[in-house]
């Protein structure tokens, strides 16, 4: 694999981030996070134990807050 291909796949991969980091980035609790995911007010996935929410809804909501 080239060097520009693996650059590809690196930008279409998406981060993913635990619910401590996504907290640290947003400013709250962690439980705070762990009553909004419960809620089903933000997005998150489940693998195995861990659950994870999308970088891009991170800064979603960073940008647009909660209330979307």
């Amino acid at each position: 694999m080239s060097t520009i291909e693996s650059e590809k796949i690196k930008d279409q991969m998406e981060r993913l981030l635990s619910v401590s980091e996504a907290a640290d980035r947003l400013g709250v609790s962690i439980y705070f996070l762990y009553r909004q995911l419960e809620s089903g007010k933000i997005k998150s996935v489940k693998i195995g134990k861990r659950r994870l929410l999308r970088w891009s809804d991170v800064r979603e909501i960073i940008q647009f807050g909660l209330e979307r």
